[in-house]
């Protein structure tokens, strides 16, 4: 949960919540309901994270005496969750009663209160909550759990930006953002389970070990040693299928699963210098869409995270699979044409306009976004390029061009 791997949370915290109820174990019971809450919301399951509220209150004697109280913030999220606004504040108000027995964090009852409050219209209300909440965030004491940071800087952000105050709003927004990346960054979850997967190695290696010592003194400890074997065996390709897993996460977008910055970089120089040796032509194309921030403002993050998963499935399906395609951060994607001229690559991207005109991009609610377009810079490979930057440069500066002279079209070299 903490590193934001919901789906996996998701299915070992039900599966926790069960035992925890056929056990009778009622510290676990509590706490496993109340992450499914928060990992419910943050999936945006709105009516499981209602109905699990509910049946904390209905099971509040198999929970520890007074626990429930502790999980007001939980509580008072999952009616939030559910649209029950004046259940929602109850419950928040209980929390701040018992602020030093609460089993929430402060963080998350600051912004399950901003979002109550928002709801309810009084967005100056919300960005007194979350200014105060930030303000007494204490570094020395490690820091907030990193979900509930996030979902205080994106309501603060919110707030501000209801209220007008659009500059604050863009600061809580890039910090809410970098919060964001941080929580997805793969080194962290890659240690993590590298270091799992090798114990679980090492624990089978050493029953292994065991058994072969054994295989002298019984026959029976043969069966035992050949199934041991097989579970060997078997965490041996499954260390692999993680290891290659975790290394395709690091060079993918995990929102729209293009390749990203990283990958291109990496694989860029080799490209390049083939393409030179070869004497093959090589095209490259920096898009921008357009009026993304006019989609983010009508439609919020939810809207501008549907219109990039589109764009990016109508490229996968534009390009060869022996181009390069990258989101190369934001609302900027970027594609590397191998043995592509650049009137070749120029059909493709006019191609590819024609597409997201007709693209018809359905939200949550059956809300259609506007037809859709970008504004693009084409480069080709010539005599002075010697890196992806060299390309870059010049196709950045067509983009750029394009922009100023009104958007809504392609520009090239």
């Amino acid at each position: 949960l903490d590193l934001h791997n919901l789906d996996d949370a998701l299915a070992i915290t039900r599966r926790a919540q069960q035992a925890a109820l056929s056990a009778g174990m009622a510290p676990i019971i509590g706490t496993a309901t109340v992450n499914l809450i928060a990992i419910s919301y943050a999936l945006g399951q709105r009516r499981e994270a209602r109905a699990l509220a509910d049946f904390l209150i209905a099971n509040e004697a198999r929970l520890l005496p007074g626990a429930l109280r502790g999980y007001a913030g939980y509580v008072a999220l999952g009616f939030l969750a559910g649209g029950d606004l004046t259940r929602a504040q109850t419950w928040l108000d209980q929390a701040g009663h018992f602020p030093d027995a609460s089993g929430d964090s402060g963080e998350l009852r600051a912004w399950v209160q901003a979002r109550t409050l928002l709801e309810q219209g009084d967005a100056a209300a919300a960005c007194r909550t979350v200014e105060g909440a930030l303000a007494s965030q204490d570094p020395r004491r490690g820091g907030s759990p990193p979900y509930d940071r996030l979902e205080l800087l994106r309501a603060a952000a919110d707030a501000f930006e209801r209220n007008g105050d659009l500059s604050r709003a863009m600061s809580y927004l890039r910090r809410a953002q970098q919060v964001h990346e941080d929580l997805l960054g793969r080194s962290a979850r890659a240690r993590y389970r590298a270091l799992q997967a090798e114990a679980e190695f090492r624990q089978a290696q050493r029953e292994r070990d065991d058994a072969l010592a054994r295989e002298r003194q019984a026959a029976q400890d043969r069966q035992r040693l050949e199934s041991l074997n097989q579970a060997l065996l078997a965490q041996v390709q499954a260390n692999e299928r993680l290891q290659a897993a975790l290394r395709e996460q690091a060079v993918r977008d995990p929102l729209t699963a293009l390749h990203n910055r990283r990958h291109l970089e990496e694989a860029a120089p080799a490209v390049i210098g083939f393409a030179r040796r070869k004497q093959q032509p090589l095209t490259l194309a920096l898009l921008e869409l357009d009026h993304f921030k006019t989609v983010h403002d009508r439609h919020g993050r939810a809207g501008g995270d549907r219109l990039l998963i589109a764009v990016a499935e109508l490229l996968r399906r534009a390009c060869r699979s022996s181009d390069m395609v990258c989101r190369w951060g934001g609302e900027e994607f970027l594609v590397l044409m191998t043995d592509t001229s650049h009137d070749v690559a120029s059909g493709v991207l006019l191609r590819l306009k024609q597409a997201l005109a007709n693209a018809r991009v359905v939200l949550e609610g059956g809300a259609t976004l506007d037809p859709i377009s970008f504004t693009a810079g084409i480069v080709s490979l010539v005599e002075g390029d010697h890196s992806l930057d060299d390309l870059m440069r010049r196709a950045d500066v067509l983009l750029q061009v394009a922009k100023r002279d009104g958007g809504v079209q392609t520009e090239a070299a």
